[in-house]
């Protein structure tokens, strides 16, 4: 096996490494494994959740449990989250492993999923008739993706509408959990780049130039958010991102979940957080640069728009047969495709 050959003017030759360690991987696991359905099988048996135990009660969020009062959790004429109930005390921030340190995140894992419960609870009652009011104030106009989290919330109030069971299995149960990981991931998304828009433009003001912090867990505990929300809302949003905590983003990013396991109540929680949070003009984000020609992606997509149905047959194949892809990931993949 060889790898590609790039030009030499190819910005990044640190991937051709990465390529040989991928191949390297795989022809490890070949030679281990004498046939690709005793990988697959392991896959499938012993990796259907990648998340322990711990991680599970700090992050997935129960149907049932305490609950803030959805009264409490946003205003009912304007649609938009109350920040008040995050003015509350919060959790340190540390690395420390204490048992005490622990209690304080676990404590913290109960209050947001009590918001999460309510979050929900509220966008059942409104029903899409939220988007209705939302739009009409303006919330998704001059925000970036306000667009696209306007197509998002409204496609997760529908699905809310439509009441699937989640232990379901029927056809449309499982494309509604689908995409509710997708909505999870996008919502992730959307609020950061906010916050960053936010941060930029409180650094403006201020004259300082000073730029956001690369990492997510830090630039909630900028004094640049800190400056612009409501009191106790950044430590809070911290706490959401938190690696010591419920961790959200790192988790749906990373691939920890499997396709059934993105909380509902989670993305209704970051939704209206989204859609609350003040708006900042928005910014070109990514700058044309001499690097831009090698990762344009738009070949990829022409290809694939041109596939012939038995083509598209014979990927789905690929993914279903595939050792490589596991179980928990490939109706994610079928799903895309």
């Amino acid at each position: 096996l060889k790898p590609p050959s790039f030009s030499s003017s190819f910005p990044n030759t640190r991937l051709l490494s990465i390529f040989k360690i991928v191949i390297s991987c795989q022809l490890t696991l070949l030679s281990t494994f004498k046939a690709g359905d005793q990988l697959s099988s392991m896959l499938h048996d012993e990796m259907k959740s990648f998340l322990s135990p711990l991680v599970t009660t700090l992050f997935k969020v129960s149907s049932v449990g305490e609950q803030e009062k959805s009264g409490n959790i946003a205003d009912t004429e304007s649609c938009m989250f109350n920040w008040k109930v995050f003015d509350r005390p919060i959790p340190p921030c540390g690395s420390s492993e204490s048992e005490e340190h622990s209690a304080y995140y676990f404590d913290a894992a109960r209050y947001l999923h009590c918001l999460a419960r309510a979050a929900e609870s509220f966008m059942r009652q409104k029903g899409t008739d939220m988007v209705k009011q939302l739009d009409s104030a303006g919330a998704f106009s001059d925000r970036a993706h306000g667009d696209a989290l306007k197509a998002l919330l409204l496609g997760h109030l529908l699905r809310l509408e439509e009441g699937h069971t989640p232990t379901s299995e029927d056809k449309r149960s499982v494309a509604h959990q689908i995409e509710c990981y997708a909505g999870l991931l996008m919502a992730c998304s959307i609020m950061e780049r906010s916050i960053v828009d936010l941060c930029w433009h409180q650094s403006q003001l201020k004259h300082s130039n000073e730029a956001p912090p690369p990492l997510l867990k830090d630039l909630f505990l900028s004094h640049l958010v800190a400056d612009i929300l409501p009191s106790g809302a950044a430590q809070w949003l911290s706490v959401i991102f938190s690696p010591w905590c419920t961790n959200v983003r790192n988790i749906a990013w990373h691939g920890f979940l499997t396709w059934d396991q993105a909380p509902s109540q989670t993305l209704s929680l970051l939704l209206l957080l989204s859609v609350s949070l003040p708006k900042a003009p928005r910014r070109e984000w990514i700058q044309p640069g001499p690097f831009a020609a090698h990762f344009t992606s738009a070949p990829i997509i022409t290809h694939l728009l041109e596939l012939k149905p038995s083509s598209i047959a014979a990927l789905e194949h690929l993914f279903r047969s595939s050792p490589f892809v596991s179980e928990g990931h490939k109706p994610l993949l079928l799903h895309a495709l």
